[in-house]
């Protein structure tokens, strides 16, 4: 990697008109300089345009694309594009609603070594306006993937500052994703990575942003538009950690997606309940005779409308050997 390597700062944008131009603000900010921005808009119906045609005029750096026809509508889609577009030695994806530090990208550089393939950051998680909510700090203690799926290391995807041989010849987002997107991402690089190839800054260097429009704020009721999106998570998860071997990865894995098919039943999702046992049967963690009991007994309990508790914790230990 050259001295001062070149840093591709990637961000999908939809409708924030309202907040784009505080991030692009931070970005011009940044006290490492050598860096290039690559926005692309997910099609928005706001004046997002009318900022960008500002700031792509007032910072060569900073350059504005629309998210081709061609690609599935979703920032994951946009988070791809970017990616091919991008010329920078290190990568990073970033949000158009959160703010950088001034020293988001200098406090990371100096830490790649030829070994280090990510440098993560901390952050602060702030209101609207920037108010303190929380101060995050990480603990790694096991493997990086076990350690983020526990969230003992509770990174986000603009945590990562990354190397882009790292990267080159990977999945990296699924366009279909509609839920835990982030997740996903990580189920796809981290478990490639060893605890001696990457390391962090403890300081945070950037603010993550929660107000109404956020996607974890709006995730927090029953949606199923998104159960699809979690199954698929979930059995990643169980796959990953069966292949590393980490059966609380796995079990852990396995709880949530047991979790998850209550949340189904509970909420009379018929379409959904569907799905789950056709991937249910994918999965090589339990035998077929309990796959048939769960497969069976779901469906008359979402005809009933019952979620006993006892039935949840007896298939919760199916997965226990």
């Amino acid at each position: 990697m050259t001295e001062q390597p070149l840093v591709s700062i990637i961000i999908p944008t939809y409708n924030r008109a309202d907040l784009i131009g505080e991030t692009l603000d931070s970005i011009i900010d940044q006290t490492y300089q050598n860096w290039e921005c690559i926005v692309v808009d997910d099609g928005s119906t706001d004046h997002t345009s009318d900022v960008l045609d500002h700031y792509t005029k007032k910072d060569i750096r900073i350059s504005y694309y629309h998210r081709p026809n061609y690609l599935v509508k979703s920032g994951n889609s946009c988070r791809n594009y970017g990616f091919e577009l991008s010329k920078g030695e290190l990568i990073v994806f970033f949000d158009s609603d959160d703010v950088m530090l001034k020293d988001f990208l200098s406090s990371r550089i100096y830490l790649f070594t030829q070994k280090n393939k990510i440098v993560f950051a901390t952050y602060t998680t702030v209101d609207e306006n920037l108010n303190i909510i929380k101060q995050n700090r990480f603990k790694i203690e096991d493997i990086l993937i076990k350690e983020y799926m526990f969230w003992n290391f509770p990174i986000l995807t603009h945590s990562a500052l990354i190397k882009r041989d790292f990267l080159e010849n990977k999945i990296l987002f699924d366009p279909f994703i509609k839920r835990g997107q982030e997740t996903d991402f990580y189920l796809n690089i981290l478990p490639d990575i060893k605890n001696d190839e990457f390391t962090f800054v403890e300081n945070p260097t950037f603010l993550y942003r929660l107000h109404d429009n956020t996607i974890t704020n709006k995730t927090k009721i029953y949606n199923p538009e998104y159960i699809p999106s979690l199954v698929h998570i979930r059995k990643k998860a169980i796959d990953v950690g069966m292949k590393l071997q980490q059966k609380e990865l796995v079990d852990n894995s396995y709880l949530h997606l047991i979790l998850l098919l209550f949340k189904i039943i509970k909420n009379k999702d018929t379409q959904n309940l569907y799905f789950f046992n056709k991937h249910l049967n994918k999965i090589d963690l339990i035998t077929t005779s309990q796959k048939n009991e769960i497969i069976v007994i779901s469906r008359i309990l979402i005809l009933i409308g019952l979620t006993p508790k006892k039935l949840e914790y007896r298939w919760i230990k199916f997965c226990e050997k």
